[in-house]
């Protein structure tokens, strides 16, 4: 038997940040059954980035439906940036949340499966009558859909649409490592396995897993300085220094991502010096 497409109440845009906390219980429902779910878009990585933004005047606008059950239905994440165009002329841009100074990507409208083609409508037709000069929705994905869902709305919304397109990809992994060598070329394995025989037999590498408490502090200042340092040596300053409230949303996002189990950071040793290292995240069956 197939449910009924629920009532929806008017959409409400909060602008209070009491308020938007007050909603992550049933935020975090709603992502976990709505095909926006991904990690840029839980509640903790968004409140990771909005305190280390403090002291920037981040004016949240997030769009809330909800149901004649009074549950929440739909989500929009948005805030609210003055730009300046040529340096000077100010003008009023609702942008994604996070979306600068963590590194985070494939925004969407996170709604309930049952209303989505609504719930984008209802969204898109908020942000058009909220007072700003234009909307920006960087790396939106469209294997997912969301980019087509958000251009249908966006049009309908009276939105006029300027779009660049920007390469991403993803690799679907296979259950072992094995499965995953025989998939690449006979030249790329052959140097994927001598590359690794040298480093961990001839030059005595390890691989030590960072993602503990009791190392993870320090292990992201090695972190940071090795970027610096690797930008640097060609001349070009890197984005924890073009960036400093990046480097505080890793210190503060990494610690909520090892209590939840979602972190993966990973330190390459040679005679005990880090020589390379890679953060990132397992979440539900993606790894980020």
């Amino acid at each position: 038997m197939s449910s009924a497409t629920p009532t929806l109440h008017p959409v409400q845009i909060v602008q209070d940040w009491e308020q938007i906390e007050a909603l992550v219980p049933q935020w975090r429902v709603l992502l976990a059954r709505s095909s926006a779910n991904s990690i840029f878009l839980t509640p903790e990585w968004v409140m990771a980035w909005r305190d280390a933004m403090q002291g920037l005047n981040i004016r949240p606008v997030v769009v809330v439906a909800t149901d004649d059950q009074n549950q929440l239905a739909g989500l929009g994440l948005y805030y609210v940036s003055t730009q300046r165009l040529f340096g000077f002329l100010p003008y009023q841009v609702v942008r994604p949340m996070s979306d600068y100074a963590s590194g985070a990507v494939y925004h969407d409208v996170v709604a309930d499966p049952s209303s989505s083609s609504q719930l984008y409508d209802k969204v898109l037709d908020a942000l058009a009558e909220f007072a700003c000069d234009a909307v920006w929705l960087p790396h939106v994905a469209h294997w997912t859909g969301a980019r087509d869902r958000i251009e249908v709305a966006s049009r309908q919304a009276g939105f006029e649409i300027i779009e660049k397109t920007s390469e991403f990809f993803c690799i679907d992994l296979p259950p072992v490592y094995a499965d995953y060598e025989q998939a690449l070329s006979a030249s790329t394995r052959k140097d994927l396995r001598r590359t690794a025989k040298r480093l961990f037999e001839a030059e005595h590498a390890k691989v030590v897993d960072c993602g503990n408490v009791s190392v993870l502090p320090q292990a992201l200042e090695t972190y940071v300085d090795m970027n610096t340092r690797r930008w640097n040596a060609i001349g070009q300053a890197g984005v924890f220094v073009r960036k400093p409230r990046e480097a505080d949303f890793y210190r503060r996002f990494s610690a909520v991502a090892l209590a939840r189990g979602w972190l993966r950071f990973l330190q390459l040793e040679i005679d005990g010096k880090a020589v390379a290292m890679e953060i990132g995240y397992r979440y539900g069956d993606q790894y980020y």
